[in-house]
């Protein structure tokens, strides 16, 4: 199966980044498929390393 992963910066009061949000997506629409939560954050997971 094939997944992509996002990368959204968070930012602090100051607008500077301190921290990365990983967005999952299991096709190309940029929209959260409906899936189980606990199974998406797994695939993330897994494909990241």
């Amino acid at each position: 199966m094939e997944i992509f992963v996002a990368r959204q910066p968070l930012f602090n009061k100051m607008e500077e980044v301190y921290g990365y949000e990983l967005l999952y997506r299991n096709n190309q629409n940029n929209e959260f498929p409906d899936v189980n939560e606990d199974k998406a954050t797994a695939d993330v997971i897994i494909n990241s390393f």
